[in-house]
């Protein structure tokens, strides 16, 4: 309840008011595998592992799994992981946001598919976004944060996903404890100038894993259409200054 109520408060006028997490996945590179390990980690673009992660309104991050190769998509990499299992566990009337990658559905709220919506549809996809920037930030500060992320990881392929796991709960401690910064020294400083970007160019599926159905952006459920009820009974459509960044 207490993540609700983060979420609650960052969110204009309360509109969303039962979210508990919002959800996105993080590529993080890593060196290239031997002949024998491709099969496991392979993508066109480059070598990586796809992690899956949950976070609060406070940038902690509440999930996460490291199950997946890097250019697998969100959509297959949210049905394979354990997350999709536990968030169709949560109470009635609690939910978590995600974007349009991810499937619609009474636990998972994602935007309204397309351009040039009708107001009530255009509103809710603002009023989400307010708020799913949340996952966005939390990974940016963890990249910028740990050194490590910043070129391919040189760890074996059996212990990528306990390091990364391990970062991932530092991550925590430091939201917890607000420990200050270190001081890097100008080496350090730059040779993390060209910080990798946060996802990957290409999500073509690896040799294998066969095909999934495609998530379906479209149709409606209950708590989504309520939301959007509800803003246009308010009348709260998007700020007119958010119209003009984006036209």
């Amino acid at each position: 309840m207490r993540s609700a109520n983060r979420f609650k408060d960052k969110s204009t006028d309360g509109v969303f008011s039962w979210v508990v997490a919002a959800v996105d996945g993080l590529f993080i590179k890593a060196k290239a595998p031997c002949a024998k390990e491709t099969k496991n980690v392979i993508a066109k673009s480059a070598y990586g592992i796809y992690v899956q992660a949950m976070c609060t309104a406070d940038y902690r991050f509440c999930a996460m799994s490291v199950i997946s190769p890097g250019s697998t998509n969100d959509w297959v990499a949210w049905t394979r992981s354990s997350l999709a299992k536990a968030v169709a566990r949560l109470p009635a009337g609690f939910h978590i946001i995600g974007d349009a990658a991810y499937p619609i559905g009474e636990k998972l709220l994602t935007p309204y598919p397309g351009r040039q919506l009708p107001a009530g549809e255009d509103s809710f996809n603002f009023h989400l976004s307010q708020l799913r920037v949340k996952i966005e930030q939390s990974f940016g500060i963890l990249v910028s944060t740990w050194g490590i992320l910043w070129r391919p990881l040189r760890v074996q392929l059996g212990g990528r996903a306990d390091l990364i796991t391990a970062l991932f709960h530092l991550h925590n401690f430091l939201q917890d404890e607000k420990v200050a910064p270190i001081q890097l020294s100008e080496e350090d400083s730059r040779s993390g100038l060209n910080r990798p970007a946060l996802c990957a160019t290409q999500r073509t599926l690896p040799d294998g894993w066969g095909t999934e159905p495609a998530p379906s952006r479209s149709g409606e459920t209950p708590a989504r259409a309520a939301i959007r009820k509800a803003l246009e009974l308010k009348k709260q459509w998007r700020p007119d200054y958010n119209h003009q960044r984006n036209s």
